[in-house]
């Protein structure tokens, strides 16, 4: 018998408990295999963003938001939708925009 797919809830779960276990590099591992570096770019082109400042936001948030503020989420079984809301906020806050946009020049 095969092991059924987990759900995408699921895998949030298990990179953001990954981070705070200090296991950074499984994490990282499996936000890529999981596809969610593509998925998140992808939702950021949508709201507007050219695929290069996309991509470059999306490795800001796993950075500064997934690695280094994991512990701030209350309820891990909501990562996914945390993560949502977070990479949502940077999209929406033009300083962080902006600043990505300054280091193309």
């Amino acid at each position: 018998m095969t092991k059924e797919k987990q759900s995408k809830r699921h895998q949030a779960t298990e990179i953001i408990q990954l981070f705070r276990e200090g296991r950074s590099d499984e994490a990282l591992e499996l936000f890529e295999k999981y596809e969610f570096r593509k998925e998140f770019i992808g939702f950021v082109m949508k709201m507007g963003i050219n695929y290069e400042d996309a991509s470059d936001m999306v490795q800001k948030f796993t950075i500064d938001k997934l690695y280094m503020q994991s512990n701030s989420i209350k309820n891990i079984e909501f990562a996914r939708t945390w993560m949502y809301s977070v990479l949502t906020n940077m999209v929406n806050d033009p300083v962080s925009y902006t600043h990505l946009r300054a280091h193309e020049t």
